[in-house]
């Protein structure tokens, strides 16, 4: 009875239903060697794609670094603060995130970056 259910009635396909959960794209940024707050955390993609910043004020304890609906194929990560600024160049390898299942909407990108260690090349 149950496969009756899953197959379409006249052609003989399976049926795919899709529950309506949501996702977002993101860029996720880990910092290996935290600096002590405040700091701010600038990525800007090639391209001209896009720019983000992050700022962690003094005294805090600064939850993760997540720029939302950002997917560059390479960044440009600065971590500027009161007594420098790194620059990171990184390139994203993006894990496919589709949480209704094969078939279904929506699809989302997510990325997580190490820092220093997934960069490409790194100027002070």
């Amino acid at each position: 009875m149950l496969a009756g259910l899953l197959m379409g009635c006249d052609d003989g396909q399976a049926i795919t239903f899709c529950t309506e959960i949501g996702c977002t794209s993101a860029l996720e940024v880990l910092l290996e060697d935290e600096p002590a707050p405040p700091y701010r955390v600038e990525a800007d993609a090639s391209g001209g794609t896009g720019s983000y910043v992050y700022e962690c004020p003094a005294s805090s304890l600064c939850p993760p670094i997540v720029f939302a609906d950002f997917t560059p194929d390479r960044v440009t990560i600065r971590v500027v603060t009161s007594t420098d600024t790194t620059r990171y160049e990184v390139r994203p390898r993006y894990e496919e995130n589709q949480p209704n299942g094969p078939g279904c909407d929506p699809i989302c990108l997510r990325s997580v970056v190490r820092l220093p260690s997934d960069a490409l090349t790194i100027s002070e």
